[in-house]
């Protein structure tokens, strides 16, 4: 399953944000990182999620695919939680 959205964050924001949420840090789903660059992040473990940043110009929406496999619920809550949310100053 494919989503994309626009958010105000930073790429380095959803990375970090992105490691947080799917990732095996405190509190994350404990998936593992299996590729990290560029502008893909990608993580393994009960699925497989994809995220993409697509470049953008200076005050416009970052553009963002996350494509994933068996995580979908996942993939929404994210998309809730994290990117929809206004961006730190």
């Amino acid at each position: 399953m494919r989503y994309e959205i626009e958010t105000n964050l930073k790429r380095e924001e959803i990375f970090d944000a992105t490691k947080s949420f799917f990732g095996e840090e405190d509190g994350g789903l404990g998936m593992k990182v299996s590729a990290a660059q560029g502008n893909q992040i990608a993580f393994f473990g009960d699925g497989l999620v994809w995220v993409t940043v697509l470049p953008s110009k200076e005050g416009k929406p970052t553009h963002v695919d996350i494509d994933v496999s068996d995580r979908e619920k996942d993939a929404h809550r994210f998309i809730e939680q994290v990117l929809k949310k206004p961006a730190s100053k």
